[in-house]
Order: structure tokens, then sequence, then C-alpha cells
């Protein structure tokens, strides 16, 4: 065999080999390219059930703003298809309005070098293929990747939210109104009762001075002395729930009462109308500032009276000099203490309230059940009184 047909031979051979072996190594790409395709379709397939399973509109676009995948909930956010949407810019979503400023901002946050988040919770207009407006949250992300950048919109329709909160904060409105109106209405008429409660306060002042006055000149024309005493201890009680009336007319409130007030004007007013003039009187009074309700102040101020007025009449005969002393104290806060004293003759030895005859010390014991208080008595340099008591709440106002 010729020479030139063996190195002939063994070149083809060789060059047969070096085919197997490339033809071997390229199924070897080509099984290796068919797999990476299968594992990428089969991500692809997972990240498409991932998105369609999310429970929010998701819409990815490429840089150049063009939509490449939307889920099943996007499209029906804004009524589309998918075919409708692949290839559209995301400004299709937009109303005509918000479109160019909508692209600059898209643009603007494409060119961001770093991977972030933006518009989270931001709510912004959107609309639906029909041409309706809808009021959108929308949450960006601008992911980078080998092979470039895109970006996922999560986006949820908050039109029934923002409809649901306007009711609400309508109604919110309107409740508001209706209270400040219900509110004016009460205050007017709370007013209009003040008004009319201080006018009744007022009259009935009027009527007890008249009922005085009447007394006083019907005592005129008496020749008993006794019967004389009797019309005077009788006006002076009228006086002093007169004088009740007229501070409750004169007040700022009218359930309460200022009681440091009213028992100064009332000792006051006994003091000057003693009739001994040749007996000097100093009084100390000691009265802490408190306020009672009208139906505890009432007999409080009537049990005032008839222990001033005794003690005016009897704690002093055949003196010239003389001292009273009137103090009310609040005591262990949830008591009162009413304390009426002298320097004068002081009590008999046997002095019982429950036993005296006296019209006016009776009236005091009656006044005391009545408020449930509890009264002391004693000899101490003259004699001297102690009411313990309890005020009670002022009553609720009616409504109107």
């Amino acid at each position: 065999m010729p020479e030139e047909y063996t190195s002939l031979e063994t070149l083809v051979a060789a060059r047969t080999s070096e085919l197997n072996d490339t033809n071997e190594a390229l199924q070897k790409e080509i099984r290796r390219r068919t797999e990476m395709e299968a594992e990428l379709r089969r991500s692809w397939e997972y990240f498409r059930l991932i998105v369609e399973a999310a429970p929010v509109g998701v819409i990815m676009t490429n840089r150049e703003g063009r939509i490449t995948l939307a889920n099943e909930q996007a499209c029906a956010t804004f009524g589309y298809t998918l075919e409708e949407l692949v290839g559209q810019t995301l400004e299709i979503l937009a109303p005509e309005r918000f479109r160019a400023e909508h692209k600059a901002l898209r643009e603007q946050f494409l060119n961001e070098t770093l991977q972030r988040r933006m518009g989270r919770g931001r709510e912004v207009t959107g609309m639906r293929k029909d041409g309706v407006e809808i009021a959108v949250e929308i949450d960006l992300t601008n992911l980078l990747s080998d092979a470039g950048s895109f970006v996922m919109a999560s986006i949820v329709d908050v039109t029934e939210r923002k409809r649901q909160m306007n009711a609400l904060r309508e109604l919110n409105e309107t409740l508001e109104r209706r209270v400040e109106e219900r509110t004016r209405a009460v205050t007017a008429s709370l007013a209009e009762k003040e008004a009319l409660l201080r006018e009744i306060h007022h009259r009935v002042k009027n009527n007890m001075q008249i009922i005085s006055s009447i007394l006083r000149l019907q005592s005129r024309y008496l020749k008993d002395p006794e019967l004389q005493e009797v019309f005077h201890d009788c006006q002076g009680r009228i006086r002093t729930m007169a004088l009740i009336h007229e501070m409750l007319y004169q007040s700022k409130g009218l359930a309460r009462i200022d009681f440091k007030a009213y028992l100064e004007s009332l000792a006051g007013m006994l003091l000057r109308s003693q009739t001994n003039r040749s007996l000097t009187l100093r009084h100390q009074f000691d009265i802490e500032r408190l306020e009672l309700t009208m139906d505890v102040a009432i007999p409080v101020g009537l049990i005032a009276n008839e222990l001033l007025t005794n003690c005016l009449k009897h704690a002093f005969a055949g003196r010239e000099k003389g001292l009273v002393r009137l103090a009310l104290k609040s005591h262990n806060a949830s008591q009162l203490l009413l304390t009426i004293a002298d320097d004068g003759c002081g009590l008999p030895p046997d002095f019982a309230l429950e036993k005296s005859t006296s019209l006016g010390l009776r009236l005091v014991r009656i006044l005391t059940d009545q408020i449930k208080g509890q009264m002391e008595w004693k000899n101490a340099g003259g004699a001297e009184f102690v009411l313990t008591f309890h005020d009670r709440p002022a009553a609720p106002t009616p409504s109107p």
C-alpha cells in the first residue's frame, strides 16, 4: 500500500475522532441547555403560580415600562385581559391627565441604581379599561438581575374602602352636627329653666317678705308680750328661709348655696336685730367656705337661726357684755360640724333637747332628725351646741 494512502487514512481517522468528540460535546451542551430551559420553565411556572396566588394585583414591567406579566387579580382590577395588557406601557392604567407625570416618575425610579421600594401604602388614581377611575394603593419594587432590571408593582383596589371611609366620615360629621345642635338646644333649655328657677326663688323670697311684713304689722295690735314674741320668732324663721331663696337667686348656680356667706348674713342680721341696747356683743366667726345643697341648707339655716335666737334671748340676761361664736368646719372628709356657742350663763344642769317644751328647740330636734344629723350640747364657759351632719349630693339636672 502506497505510503501516501496510509497517511490520508490516518488523517481521516483523526478528523473523524475529533468530529465525534465535538459532536459528543455538542450533545452534552444541548442536553445541559435543554435541562436549563426546562428548569427555567419550571421556575417561571412556579413564579407565575406564586404571582397568580397573590391576594393583590401584581404587574411586572421592563426598563421601558412595558408590561411583561400581570396576574388575574390585576387584570380583574383594571378590566383587561392578559393579552391586552402585555406589551402596553404602564401608563395605560392611569388617567390621561396623570400620564405625563407618571412616565417621568417611572423613568426616574428605573434609573435608581439601588434596589429599593417606593410608594408603599400610597394612594393613587388608576383607570379601568371602561374609563372608570378607581383608587389604588401601589407598592413598587425595583429589582436588579443579570438580565437587567425590572419593576414589580403590587396593586390593591381601595375604592370600596375609600367609599366606606368617606361614608363613615360623613356619618361622623352628621353625628357631630346633631350632637352640637342637641347641645345647643339643651344649653338653651337649661338656661331657660335656670332663669325660671331664679325667678321662682325671687318670687318665693318676695312672698316670704310679704308674710313677714304682715306678721310684723299684725303684732302691733297684740297686747300680750308672749304673743308678740311668738309673732317675732315666726318672722325670724321666715326671714331665714327667705334669705336662702335670695342667695340662690343671686348665685351663679342653683344646685348649691355658698353657706359661708349665708351664715355670715344670717348671724349679722340676728345680731343687729337684738333689742337689748345695754348689751355689747362681740362675735367670732370661723366658717369654712362650703357649698350645701338646698334641701340641707334650709334645715341647717333654721337650726342656726333658732340656736342664735335663743342665745340672744337667754344667754346674757343681766349682763353688759357677751361673746357669740359661730363655726362651720368639714370633719373626716364626709362630715360637717356646725358650732354655736356663747360665754353666757350656760344651760340648766338637767337640760335635754329631747325633753324641751320650747317650740324653737323642738324645731331644732325635728330638723336635726330630718337631715339625719346629731346634736350635742355642753356647758363650756357658757352654752355650746355642735351639730354633726352630712351634705347630700345635688340632684341631677332633669333632661329637657
